[in-house]
């Protein structure tokens, strides 16, 4: 990963040693850390990456055999790097222009440190909670020095002026009930739990000050209140205000919102396309603020990530994204151009022996409709891969037929396609559809008032099909398929109308959401974007006679999410939705 960084100038290499499910770094002074923290029996992620490796026929999911042991009878999973392996890490990145920022987290993903030395928390009885862990006790001084005996080694190992806390996700639930919290709070005259927390880092920041360094947290650090000297490391796109509220302050910012740069959400999701073209949401700040914004960064979180090489798919090509959008100026910057070069660039991944993603297949819907036989010319952008299909929903391999861009299709076909790389490595597997129909015939509504009806559901689940079990919290009448003003919380909304297509033709209908949604016309799915995911677009055609059809859209989303959806005619015109629909 540094060979490939310092080729494509990503200087900083941020190391997130230490979180609820594993501890990754020696520390002399606390060999439990390692001795027991860094080693674990499967947990929910460890069980679905092996779930995974079997539905989607990926190997590189299976969790790898060198990193388990047996300990009193039990295997466990796990390792870590001894503090002599770090040195000869930094010292590998810094002959290559790398500077490595190392994190430990806190006050909250500790539950490794607190599992295994008593005293750090507020109560002894500790774990996970809806959301997160049991946090570091800041009313209990053992805490703050336990932290500070770890970062003094950690200062030992990296010479980076830079040193990440974390101070994210947080379950402040606790504090609010322990006596040492809240006494803490009274004698320090603080009105919160946010300011309790902000106390204890501006604690931890301090000891860093003092050993000439420099603190970074995550963009939670805020809502307590910021120190002068604090770098902000802005990751919630749900919270946009955040890159204003740190600048405005005189603290610099570092780019990587989740929806774009966060490597380990599915390439369908954050796309290197979006990366590349990501806009610096700048608007509104001012010269001085805009000239704190230090960069851009791309996460690669390994939850589901159990070997190397599927953690080189999920980085690559997008890392190289991240890079030119890092370096670049906007005016130089063209995809077209991008996505030409980056062709030449899979020759030199492999030279590396690196496992990367191949680039998404094009030429295609996830629904491809016509009232003829259909053509599609299925390509992708990496000239090396070969592409293969299955029309009988199993899955492709190096045996099943390949994909000749032209091929024709004079019947209804489900296909499932996969590319493999040069050196037959198993790809992605992508579902579409060739649908050949006459036009759906239309038909004549009892009422044409204006706007849709949306039923926003009470609903706590993950499946369109449910949806209409919840029960109802309220019912508007909107102009077009989105959320209505006021839904917020656990949504489940149903969106039902007419769709008033001006002529016969074979439309293009464009649904995004955050999190899942469905589009059915006259009860046939055109649309199925329907499972828990960030913002993603997905696209299918279905031939309409002139005239009204039914339309019924479901989304849930239970964090803020987004909704929007596009209707285009067969010469590429984007259709009036004051126009289109009706109830």
């Amino acid at each position: 990963m540094l060979d490939v960084m310092s080729l494509y100038k990503l200087n900083k290499f941020h190391w997130h040693l230490a979180d609820d499910q594993g501890w990754r770094v020696e520390i002399k002074k606390y060999p439990l850390l390692t001795e027991r923290g860094a080693w674990r029996t499967y947990n929910n992620q460890d069980s679905i990456c092996l779930r995974r490796a079997v539905s989607e026929d990926n190997p590189d999911m299976l969790l790898p055999a060198a990193k388990m042991r047996t300990v009193d009878g039990r295997q466990v999973y796990g390792g870590y790097y001894t503090q002599e392996q770090v040195r000869d890490i930094v010292d590998y990145a810094k002959t290559r222009g790398i500077e490595i920022v190392p994190e430990i987290d806190m006050p909250g993903h500790s539950l490794t440190a607190i599992n295994n030395y008593p005293g750090l928390s507020c109560f002894e009885q500790t774990g996970w909670g809806e959301l997160f862990t049991t946090p570091l006790c800041p009313g209990k001084d053992k805490a703050l020095a336990f932290y500070k005996d770890v970062y003094s080694e950690i200062f030992d190992l990296f010479p980076s002026k830079f040193i990440h806390v974390g101070g994210d996700e947080v379950d402040m639930k606790n504090w609010k009930k322990c006596p040492d919290c809240q006494k803490r709070m009274s004698d320090l005259n603080l009105k919160n739990e946010s300011q309790l927390q902000a106390w204890m880092l501006g604690e931890m920041e301090k000891f860093l000050n003092a050993h000439g360094r420099e603190m970074i947290g995550w963009d939670e650090i805020i809502e307590g209140g910021l120190s002068p000297t604090s770098t902000v490391m802005w990751w919630r796109t749900w919270a946009p205000k955040s890159l204003d509220q740190t600048t405005a302050h005189g603290n610099r910012v570092i780019l990587t919102p989740n929806s774009k740069f966060y490597l380990d959400y599915s390439d369908r999701e954050a796309t290197y396309e979006g990366i590349y073209q990501y806009q610096h949401p700048e608007e509104g700040l001012t010269a001085a603020q805009s000239k704190l914004i230090q960069g851009v960064q791309g996460n690669v979180w390994t939850e589901w990530i159990p070997t190397r090489e599927q953690m080189h798919k999920m980085a690559f090509p997008r890392a190289l994204a991240v890079a030119e959008l890092g370096w670049s100026k906007p005016s130089r910057m063209n995809i077209d151009d991008f996505n030409r070069r980056l062709a030449d660039h899979f020759a030199r991944l492999q030279a590396l022996n690196i496992v990367y993603n191949e680039p998404h297949l094009t030429g295609f819907y996830d629904v491809n409709a016509s009232t003829k036989p259909v053509s599609l010319n299925v390509e992708c952008l990496d000239k090396s891969a070969v592409v293969r299909y299955t029309t009988d929903g199993t899955m492709p391999q190096t045996s099943s037929p390949e994909f000749k861009p032209g091929m024709v299709f004079s019947q209804t076909t489900p296909l499932r396609l996969r590319t493999f790389s040069h050196d037959g490595h198993k790809g992605d597997v992508v579902d579409t559809k060739v649908v050949v129909r006459d036009y759906a015939p239309a038909f004549r509504p009892d009422s044409m008032a204006g706007g849709l009806k949306a039923v926003w559901h009470e609903f706590p689940g993950i499946r369109c099909s449910e949806i209409d079990k919840a029960p109802v919290n309220e019912t508007y009448i909107v102009d077009e398929v989105g959320i209505p003003k006021g839904v917020r919380g656990n949504i489940g909304l149903i969106i039902t109308g007419n769709l008033s297509v001006p002529s016969d033709g074979v439309y293009l209908f464009e649904l995004t959401s955050d999190d899942g949604s469905w589009l059915k016309i006259d009860g046939e799915m055109v649309v199925d974007n329907d499972k828990e995911h960030s913002m993603v677009t997905r696209r299918g055609q279905y031939p309409l006679a002139a005239g009204c059809h039914r339309l019924e859209v479901r989304y849930f989303d239970h964090n803020g999410g987004g909704l929007r959806l596009s209707v285009y005619d067969a010469n590429g015109n984007k259709l009036d939705a004051a126009k289109l629909f009706s109830h």
